[in-house]
């Protein structure tokens, strides 16, 4: 097999572990054997990214936030004892290893460690071929709105015969705020697709028209209001290629921060998730002063978060996230924990214009991380394989020989849809 076709075996391996994420990783719990068929099926990809770690389109910078991030998981496991805090009370407590729960820092590490091998086996490919893994992202969208149609038309019923180890609640997800997450998300993607790429605005209206159908029948007001927004933003944003896209990306972070958080605070959540949401914030927030420095542990937030429960507050439900991944990560990881994730905030905003597609992924991973402000969408794997998609596709060093690739892509398209532009130029005018 010579190079090109193992490269073009690689690539559609790659999308297919993006379909399987986006058809049977909607749960969000772990321990379940559709969960850990998405872990096995990315061991390949796992093993192949780590081991050409060094031989990856990333910068020093990605990779030095990766060797941080598997130094923190592999920091759980070491046997380290220390000094618990509980509650304000300082208690001496004999762990045989760092973490106090080294079965749920195990799930966790299962979780990220086939994520974080997935993006290093993205990021040896070409620019080409990542903008050809859209496909496969499309793919999966359209198969949950198609399911989420057919749910409708069964009254919701569908769902309910087992056929997944979780009850689908919309798509193909168990939560319906994480199937509004991957509709909102997609949107920029289909933007690029459909005004950067092919020039053709009506395909992206009647597309968003559709993903606001199927969010308006869910009952999902925060989605549609957040789609709608994300609609036009993304359509303004490739329609009007005057302004820098930094400059571009400063005029809309605070805008889009903004109706985010007004909207995720009318999303339909149960009782326990909605009504106990600022109470779990105040108690996490008040947790993470015990642990703010070394964290305590992976996976750790069911064990510690009781801890910190006030007996008014105590519910039918115990708190199992903390509905902030921000929340959540620096009680568990501590400052160099959050740190990271800061850090890689930084250099996605330093390299996301290198491409057109660059800028659509900056735009759906914005969504996803104000949505994690209100929410653990980055839990589902239906959420996080497309994500670590595009952090590969942002922090990717444009390569040599993708110019050239570029540069006669760019003409074929100028050659190709000169007429669909001029359509859209009379569409905004």
């Amino acid at each position: 097999m010579d190079r090109s076709e193992a490269n073009h075996t690689s690539y559609l391996y790659a999308g297919a572990l993006v379909i399987v994420a986006l058809t049977i990783g909607g749960a969000t719990f772990q321990g379940i054997w559709s969960d850990h068929l998405i872990e096995i099926a990315m061991i390949p990809a796992m093993l192949v990214g780590f081991y050409h770690f060094a031989a990856n389109r990333l910068g020093t910078g990605a990779r030095t936030l990766i060797v941080i991030a598997l130094a923190l998981i592999v920091l759980q496991f070491l046997p380290v004892s220390r000094t618990w805090s509980v509650a304000g009370a300082v208690n001496s407590v004999e762990t045989k290893l760092f973490s106090p729960a080294p079965l749920n820092s195990l799930e966790g590490a299962l979780f990220i460690i086939p994520l974080i091998g997935f993006m290093l086996f993205i990021s040896r490919f070409t620019d080409h071929q990542m903008e050809g893994l859209f496909r496969f992202v499309s793919v999966g969208v359209w198969i949950n709105v198609a399911v989420g149609f057919l749910q409708l038309s069964f009254s919701g019923k569908l769902g309910e015969d087992n056929l997944l180890p979780y009850r689908l609640g919309i798509g193909l997800f168990s939560n319906e705020n994480h199937f509004s997450t991957l509709i909102f998300a997609s949107i920029p993607l289909f933007a690029w697709r459909f005004l950067a790429r092919t020039a053709n605005p009506l395909l992206y209206i009647a597309t968003v028209l559709i993903f606001l159908l199927v969010l308006f029948a869910t009952g999902s007001k925060a989605g549609m209001a957040l789609s709608g927004f994300i609609s036009v933003l993304a359509f303004v944003w490739f329609s009007n290629r005057k302004i820098t896209p930094r400059l571009r990306l400063l005029a809309v972070c605070l805008t889009l921060l903004a109706c985010s958080v007004l909207a995720g605070l009318f999303l339909s959540f149960s009782p326990v998730d909605g009504d106990r949401r600022m109470e779990i914030f105040s108690n996490t927030f008040v947790a993470i002063k015990d642990y703010w420095f070394s964290g305590s542990g992976l996976g750790t937030f069911q064990l510690v978060y009781p801890m910190y429960e006030r007996t008014q507050e105590i519910a039918y439900e115990y708190a199992a996230r903390a509905h902030n991944d921000y929340l959540q990560i620096f009680l568990e990881l501590g400052i160099v924990g959050i740190g990271s994730i800061c850090v890689l905030g930084a250099l996605l905003v330093m390299k996301f214009d290198r491409s057109e597609l660059a800028q659509a992924a900056m735009l759906s991973l914005m969504t996803v991380a104000i949505h994690s402000l209100v929410d653990f969408p980055m839990r589902t794997f239906g959420i996080a394989v497309p994500v670590a998609y595009l952090i590969a596709v942002i922090l990717s060093e444009p390569a040599a020989d993708d110019v050239g690739g570029q540069t006669e892509q760019l003409q074929v398209d100028v050659e190709n849809h000169r007429p669909q532009a001029g359509q859209l130029s009379r569409l905004l005018s």
